[in-house]
């Protein structure tokens, strides 16, 4: 799954990378610890390119009673997305591409739990599939969500977690957002990804900044110095 990504590319890169028509970015600040309910940046089919917004990470259908839905709905299997009421609708009309520069995996359970930064081996952004919805609200206005796929692990990811963000290659971008290639939904080829661990400060939604990417060394890596040794 992914429940914590960063988008840190400065609008300049993502603009260039995406071709985008924008003329202005949009008020989204870079994080390095994006968490579920914030503000994303989304990519979307517009005027025969590429357009850049922000939604809310978090998918609420067009249908629900209520916006806590969306804390529940970050994340689609894209096996079952077709047919699943919450996401089948936009799975056909409603595709989005949600760029990052990196995602979060926990390995290990309980307190041992381990976070490592994933991360495009070229240094290029990824390309995580989503849906978007619209719901809604009391005062009339609309509320833009967003969720990302998942699919099976590659060998990559495997050792930190059975499931993965689906990533759309840069050259099938457009492919995705007609559907037209269910292929595209497979895990991402094992050597264009590249891992590493890093500090427990992004465990907190609150903590954000670039620290929260460095390397960090396992302690189990080294035997600690004893007395008399």
């Amino acid at each position: 799954m992914c429940g914590r990504f960063t988008q840190s590319y400065s609008w300049a890169e993502i603009h260039n990378f995406y071709n985008l028509l924008n003329d202005l970015a949009p008020n989204l600040k870079p994080s390095w610890n994006v968490a579920p309910t914030q503000d994303i940046g989304v990519i979307g089919a517009k005027d025969g390119g590429l357009g850049f917004t922000r939604m809310r990470w978090g998918l609420v259908p067009y249908w629900a009673k209520d916006v806590a839905i969306g804390g529940r709905l970050i994340n689609a299997r894209a096996d079952t997305a077709a047919e699943k009421p919450a996401f089948r609708d936009a799975f056909r009309k409603r595709r989005c591409i949600i760029p990052a520069s990196g995602f979060f995996e926990w390995q290990g359970s309980g307190k041992a739990k381990t976070p490592w930064h994933i991360t495009s081996a070229s240094g290029e952004p990824l390309s995580l599939a989503g849906l978007w919805d619209r719901w809604r609200m009391p005062d009339g206005e609309w509320l833009h969500t967003a969720t990302i796929l998942t699919t099976e692990a590659n060998d990559t990811m495997r050792p930190l977690h059975h499931r993965m963000p689906v990533i759309v290659a840069r050259s099938d971008i457009k492919s995705w957002l007609r559907g037209t290639d269910a292929s595209l939904l497979s895990p991402y080829p094992d050597d264009r990804l590249t891992a590493w661990p890093v500090s427990t400060l992004v465990n907190a939604a609150k903590n954000d900044g670039p620290n929260l990417i460095e390397a960090a060394v396992p302690s189990s890596l080294f035997h600690e110095a004893r007395p008399g040794c």
